[in-house]
């Protein structure tokens, strides 16, 4: 049984989890990093024990800045906050119903949070991962694809279509047999629901799929080539996400601003890490902490160089001047 107090659920499975079948040792800087990238990260929170001075927060707006959603890595006391609150975003992404102090008990129950997420237009599919980190990997997935059994409508929900991306992630991170007992029912939704094609339906596609959806769905911008964005889902076939994602950075423009994802560097492997580094200039400027983060788990001797360069550009200076001082000489 996972607790509340330790947020590590996305880890319960150890050795079994699915995702643990394409671990690479050596991949990554340690074997806890191998381990990470294996199982989907930075799609999931990681836990740390730093502090939270709510003192200094006096703002809920300090709390949102400094603690970004998409950050991995998360401080342990706010992962259940972040489930408490709902993460409830209105459509000009102003946060609403967010205490200013951190929560007593949590305040929702498992089937309630994961029941909202659905329906809820404007949610960040990382609550998921929130949950994950606090009842474990399991629990979350079968609650999950229990309220997607119930959907009967795989239209253009953004909330359906934001869970059903995260719960690609979490279950990877299920005991393998879990998992397949799992993906066998939400193929049984996905074949119930065929004919459709609005966001949800995509997503149900992509997070079952692999390439073969990715190549149904996947975002073009000029409607033909397919960006990194996407990839993510493509587990199945590595050496096509290399090729796709080489053939994606080759076209970068000046004007573009794709982001790194740590996750489609690890299913392409060396040679989009190495192209990766080689264009860090290229990638967004507010992605460039999540890129010191995720890129920055990688053994590949590119990165030190790509993260040396970062450490003097803006957006993530200071992670990148934090990371070369603990990772080099």
């Amino acid at each position: 049984m996972v607790k509340y107090d330790d947020c590590s659920g996305a880890l319960e499975a150890g050795d079994d989890a699915f995702g643990v079948t394409m671990e690479r040792a050596g991949t990554g800087r340690t074997p806890g990093d191998d381990r990470l990238l294996a199982l989907g990260y930075p799609h999931m929170y990681v836990p740390t024990d730093e502090t939270i001075k709510w003192d200094k927060l006096d703002g809920i707006a300090k709390v949102v800045r400094k603690y970004d959603l998409d950050r991995a890595e998360y401080p342990r006391e706010l992962i259940p906050w972040l489930v408490a609150c709902r993460i409830d975003i209105d459509r000009s992404h102003k946060w609403q119903g967010v205490p200013a102090r951190p929560p007593g008990p949590l305040a929702h129950d498992l089937d309630a949070v994961v029941a909202g997420m659905g329906k809820n237009d404007f949610i960040n599919g990382r609550v998921l991962f929130a949950l994950e980190a606090m009842h474990g990997s399991q629990a979350v997935a079968e609650r999950a694809v229990a309220h997607v059994e119930t959907w009967d409508d795989f239209g253009h929900h953004n909330g359906y279509a934001r869970l059903l991306s995260a719960l690609h992630f979490v279950l990877l991170r299920c005991h393998r047999d879990v998992r397949q007992a799992l993906v066998d029912r939400l193929e049984a939704v996905f074949e119930a629901a065929q004919g459709g094609s609005g966001r949800a339906f995509k997503a149900l596609d992509m997070a079952l799929h692999g390439r073969t959806a990715v190549e149904r769905w996947g975002y073009r911008p000029n409607q033909t080539d397919l960006i990194m964005r996407d990839l993510i889902f493509a587990i199945d076939d590595p050496a096509w996400v290399s090729k796709t994602s080489l053939d994606a950075i080759a076209r970068l423009v000046p004007n573009d601003k794709p982001e790194a994802d740590a996750r489609v560097a690890f299913l392409a492997g060396d040679a989009v890490v190495q192209a990766i580094c080689e264009n860090v200039e290229s990638f967004h400027s507010k992605g460039r902490k999540a890129y010191v983060a995720g890129m920055g788990r990688f053994a590949h001797p590119a990165v030190t160089d790509a993260i040396t360069r970062l450490s003097e550009l803006g957006g993530a200076k200071s992670q990148a001047k934090a990371w070369l001082k603990a990772n080099t000489p």
